[in-house]
């Protein structure tokens, strides 16, 4: 059972653009005095794994399936600051170490699309995320919902099945418990494992 993202795609508001320009610049000059005044140049340990692939490639292809489903239900509350924290700003300086602020602000600034969904995180498209994958927070890294929590816990115990199936909920992932939300069954899909 996994939740949706019922919302549509529109052309990303000028003002969500600003609110999330000002975040990034807080954030990034904030973290980059830090790194000056203390001459701290590490990694957040807790950030340090970007996206370690320890799961076969069947497994990780039904998380994919899963998410592609969903459409991104748990991006939601990404809003203007898309998780982003000043270990994920650290992690990219310490790759990036001659980039000055404005260099990394622009950096992020080079994925945040044209078009987003309403109502959820400015780097949250029709394909997915448009934030390359090492500059996301570990939150979006390792964000598992509860139906994908479960299939990697069932992976961990029994043999990857033949095929999964999933069933999509109208709601979305913060609100898939609200009693008084409408969260209809939508649609499902089998998805049959790569390797059978």
């Amino acid at each position: 059972m996994i939740p949706t993202n019922s919302k549509r795609i529109t052309k990303l508001p000028k003002r969500r653009q600003k609110l999330y320009r000002k975040f990034l610049s807080d954030l990034i000059h904030e973290t980059m005095a830090g790194i000056e005044g203390n001459g701290e140049n590490r990694e957040d340990k807790k950030d340090q794994a970007v996206y370690q692939n320890k799961y076969e490639d069947n497994e990780l292809y039904f998380e994919k399936k899963a998410c592609s489903l969903c459409r991104g239900g748990c991006c939601r509350i990404g809003e203007e600051h898309a998780f982003l924290k000043k270990e994920t700003i650290l992690r990219y300086v310490s790759r990036h170490p001659d980039q000055k602020p404005e260099q990394v602000m622009s950096a992020y600034l080079t994925y945040l699309p044209k078009k987003t969904f309403r109502e959820s995180c400015v780097y949250h498209t029709e394909t997915g995320c448009s934030l390359h994958r090492n500059m996301r927070s570990h939150v979006c890294n390792d964000y598992l919902c509860d139906a994908l929590y479960e299939l990697r816990e069932l992976f961990s115990r029994e043999a990857v099945p033949k095929g999964v199936v999933f069933i999509s909920r109208a709601q979305d992932n913060w609100h898939k418990n609200d009693l008084d939300a409408d969260n209809r069954i939508v649609s499902w899909e089998l998805i049959l494992n790569l390797k059978n």
